[in-house]
């Protein structure tokens, strides 16, 4: 059985690449044309005489390249200047259409927007998001960002723009080249759902409500903890740390005590309202008069007694409150409930703060404080223990 924690949102980083791809319509080239086009542009650094090529193809006769280079530029699919050779290093392909032929365009030009995922890499064919220029939670800092692309392959260009289903594609098309505009890239961010749970025996995991599998397992391996450190932080502890001596709490018997788990930003609300609805008897333990707006709230409920807990020390710093305001209880060094930051209200309702020991999905430990509602039972074995004081 898992207990739910926390929900919250994290805002997940991607990397938007802006290209142009160079598309040659098939309809208007037969296909030995089509390999030589791939040759100029696969090969436009170190482009092969027309005797290596033809040797590479398997073709006899040189001279039969040099032919269809030809016909190629009187086509309008190449270009080159009059004096010059007939081979591969003179030609270029034609942009666009062709002065000569204007229904014969060697190369299509169509603007194509790619989305990858900064963390796991893997591309996201269709945004399922709007995009934050701006994270409010960032999942990793935008500072340790990766520098952004400046080079893409044509071989996964041309998977992602299938993936894609890219509306210039066509059965007659053929991608030659794509070429990315690095200066309109840019990091965005998604904010995504997230719920924290604790499982048995002590395992902290992180479910992503909207991510991918890859995604998924990306988180499965991180120590949970200093990831979502901002969504862990219990606020009314900055007024008054927990005891740092304060014992781990042995899971079972936690886990049998609990009702139900509270998020950490909710913690003080939630005792200031068990504080004012308390009728009868309110117990609570003395660090929680630490923070100004619970002892407010304490000296302020009409309950018939108020009774505060805790060792010698800790009553002793309590701040402004007399024995007439509030009847204190001192523990015994080693009281089971010397270290429980309890709050108890009316024999039923109750609140703890323990130190746990949790496991994450990547088997790392981690100390973490929750906050929980108490079983009613548990309540009532608690405040029966101090009232024999």
């Amino acid at each position: 059985m898992s207990l739910d924690w926390l929900k919250t949102t994290i805002d997940w980083p991607y990397e938007l690449l802006y290209a142009e791809a160079h598309v040659l319509p098939d309809k208007n080239t037969n296909p030995l044309e089509r390999i030589l086009l791939e040759i100029l542009q696969v090969f436009k650094e170190d482009l092969p005489t027309p005797e290596e090529a033809a040797r590479q193809l398997g073709i006899m006769e040189p001279a039969f390249i040099a032919k269809t280079l030809q016909q190629m530029i009187e086509k309008g699919l190449l270009e080159k200047e009059a004096n010059d050779p007939l081979d591969f290093a003179h030609c270029r392909i034609t942009a666009g259409q062709s002065e000569n032929s204007p229904n014969t365009g060697a190369l299509e030009k169509h603007g194509v927007r790619f989305c990858v995922d900064a963390i796991t890499l893997e591309h996201i064919p269709f945004l399922p998001f709007e995009p934050k220029e701006k994270p409010v939670q960032p999942l990793i800092p935008p500072s340790q960002l990766p520098a952004q692309r400046q080079h893409l392959g044509l071989d996964k260009a041309r998977q992602w723009t299938f993936d894609q289903d890219e509306p210039f594609l066509t059965e007659s098309g053929h991608i030659a080249d794509m070429v990315l505009l690095p200066e309109r890239g840019r990091y965005v961010w998604q904010n995504m759902p997230v719920a924290l749970t604790i499982e048995g025996p002590g395992h902290l995991s992180c479910q992503l409500e909207s991510g991918t599998p890859l995604q998924q397992e990306w988180i499965d391996q991180q120590d949970l903890k200093p990831l979502f450190f901002s969504q862990l932080r219990i606020p009314a502890l900055d007024q008054n740390p927990f005891p740092l001596h304060a014992e781990v709490s042995p899971f079972k018997t936690w886990k049998s005590h609990v009702k139900q788990l509270i998020a950490p930003g909710r913690l003080t609300r939630q005792m200031i309202e068990g504080i004012r609805s308390a009728q009868d008897t309110l117990c609570i333990h003395g660090f929680w008069l630490g923070i100004e707006s619970v002892r407010t709230a304490v000296l302020q409920t009409p309950c018939h007694k108020r009774v505060v807990f805790g060792g010698p020390s800790v009553l002793n710093q309590i701040p402004g409150i007399s024995q007439e305001q509030l009847a204190k209880v001192a523990l015994q060094q080693g009281h089971p409930l010397l270290e429980k930051a309890l709050l108890l209200a009316d024999r039923q309702w109750g609140i703890a703060l323990e130190r746990l020991s949790l496991t994450t999905s990547a088997g790392k430990q981690t100390e973490i404080i929750v906050p929980s509602f108490l079983k009613a039972d548990i309540v009532l074995s608690f405040m029966n223990e101090l009232t024999l004081y």
